[in-house]
């Protein structure tokens, strides 16, 4: 049985994705306000700061010639991302991985929504967590292919390097902000050439 079947909803595309999750959480909350309690504000906050994000590497990340080199030789897969709007690093991390799948002839990009999929969220833990993203590839006969999530190799790498110096949580925060606006573009980049090298002679 292919782990795709334990799915329990989807949406087919990430422009859908960004409307119904994005948009309308936002203005759902917005239209409460009479009585819109501390809480909601600050996940009107949080959503309405990943939203901007995601809109913001959508329209200005280009795939680089390394990687559509690459992307150009794969067949047609499913691409399942585990993501919430109300997470960060889904904000910082999906757009980028959507715009390079994009660049792969007729794949196919679902977003599953994590809370609602707990089933299949589950097959794919991070240390017995539950930690978003995760991107998964499909053949079309439903075999999982890859698996990446829910940090790049070279952040979990940086952020190891900060934690063994033990520097101040505030400072290690500030530091890793830096990083990903720096390098994590490319490391994603990094880690699906790796992955779609692997995968070429497996199609």
């Amino acid at each position: 049985m292919s782990n795709i079947q334990q799915i329990n909803h989807s949406i087919s595309s990430f422009e859908t994705y960004i409307k119904v999750s994005y948009q309308q959480a936002i203005d759902n909350l917005l239209s409460n306000v009479a009585t819109q309690t501390e809480e909601d504000a600050k996940q009107i906050e949080y959503i309405s700061n990943n939203l901007n994000t995601v809109e913001s590497i959508i329209k200005t990340y280009v795939p680089s010639v390394s990687i559509t080199t690459i992307t150009q030789k794969i067949e047609p897969i499913d691409v399942y991302i585990i993501m919430e709007n109300w997470c960060g690093s889904s904000a910082g991390n999906v757009p980028y991985i959507v715009n390079i799948m994009k660049t792969i002839k007729d794949a196919k990009i679902h977003i599953v929504p994590r809370d609602e999929n707990e089933d299949f969220m589950n097959l794919y833990l991070s240390e017995g967590k539950k930690s978003i993203p995760i991107v998964i590839g499909f053949d079309k006969y439903g075999s999982e292919l890859f698996k990446w999530g829910s940090f790049t190799t070279a952040q979990n790498e940086y952020a190891k390097t900060l934690q063994e110096k033990n520097i101040p949580f505030p400072d290690f925060i500030i530091a890793m902000k830096k990083w990903f606006v720096e390098y994590n573009a490319s490391s994603i980049e990094a880690d699906f050439m790796t992955i779609f090298n692997r995968l070429i002679p497996k199609i």
